[in-house]
């Protein structure tokens, strides 16, 4: 892991003597530090190497250190830059900080001032280098990202979260660059208080209004970035699984429903089956008392009963046609 002091300084310095002066300064605590004395060499010198920091007097001659400036904007290079001036105007102070300067130290200054300034600045810039390389890291990740601070504070999310809580709406650039809308995750702040990972259904809401069911796991980023330690929250919607689920549970209910409804109709069908009835006009004969059955012939009345129902006959004599069968049997 690189430390502060293999930073790489360019002291712009139009005063010979306080330029080498800060130069063996920065130098004796290891600092690797170059020198120009004017704007033309200084603008040569920051084209051939990328500094980490630039230590600026705004006043080089007859020409201003602001175009040290715009040129690193124009580059859009992260190179810091403190201004380390005998001008004391408080417009120029402004302008300098307007531009993009970090510090702002006036001339004369103690030692420890300026190593203190130097030290700040480079602490930061190595945080916010390891952050964005993070950054970088996890803006492909398919799973929507939340980044968080360890007050809960969140400092980035991936353009997957951006999609799933603006599904209607295109990613904008500022969502590529990985910026976020600041706002504060109470999942990310816990885990980073008590150091314990944690996992749960979470119910969100997207940008159109349209309430969802989300699966969140947070855990602490495993290494400091920048000394800092943050907390990364990963979210994965739910809605299409509980969609599922519910579909799923619906269609079980109906195949029990239908099975109670064949069970039903098996039960009424065994039923029928066992039922039998006449009804209609019967043509009978008045005389013999045959019936003529579908197919015209005259059939007993016994036998028709018993091939168009279920009911079956016992054969016996009721007491007027014994008496007539059996006189014998019942005397006067």
């Amino acid at each position: 892991m690189p430390t502060l002091t293999d930073s790489k300084i360019l002291v712009v310095e139009d005063d010979p003597e306080m330029c080498e002066s800060i130069r063996y300064l920065l130098g004796y605590y290891g600092f690797e530090v170059n020198t120009s004395q004017n704007l033309v060499d200084a603008l040569n010198t920051l084209l051939a190497i990328d500094y980490d920091l630039v230590l600026l007097d705004l006043k080089l001659g007859d020409q201003s250190g602001f175009a040290v400036m715009d040129h690193l904007q124009e580059r859009a290079l992260d190179t810091q830059v403190i201004v380390v001036t005998g001008c004391h105007a408080a417009d120029d102070a402004i302008t300098a900080l307007k531009k993009g300067a970090t510090d702002y130290l006036k001339k004369p200054f103690e030692a420890d001032d300026l190593l203190n300034s130097v030290n700040r600045v480079l602490d930061r810039q190595k945080h916010q280098r390891e952050l964005s390389l993070f950054k970088r890291v996890v803006a492909a990740s398919p799973e929507a990202v939340v980044i968080g601070d360890h007050q809960g504070r969140v400092i980035y999310t991936n353009v997957a979260y951006h999609r799933l809580m603006n599904p209607r709406q295109p990613v904008p650039a500022s969502a590529e660059s990985g910026d976020a809308v600041p706002f504060f995750d109470r999942e990310i702040k816990t885990v980073l208080d008590t150091g314990l990972p944690w996992q749960g259904k979470v119910e969100m809401t997207d940008a159109t209004g349209h309430p969802f069911t989300a699966w969140k796991r947070v855990e602490t980023v495993p290494y400091t970035i920048g000394g800092l330690n943050y907390g990364v929250a990963l979210l994965h919607d739910m809605t299409p699984q509980l969609e599922l689920e519910a579909n799923q549970e619906k269609f079980r209910n109906l195949v029990e429903r239908t099975s109670d409804w064949i069970w039903e109709v098996e039960k009424l069908k065994n039923a029928l089956a066992r039922v039998k009835h006449l009804s209609g006009m019967l043509p009978i004969c008045a005389a013999c008392k045959r019936i003529r059955d579908d197919n015209g012939y005259w059939t007993d009345i016994e036998a028709y009963i018993e091939t168009h129902s279920d009911a079956e006959f016992s054969h016996g004599i009721c007491p007027d046609c014994a008496r007539k069968l059996y006189p014998e049997l019942y005397p006067e």
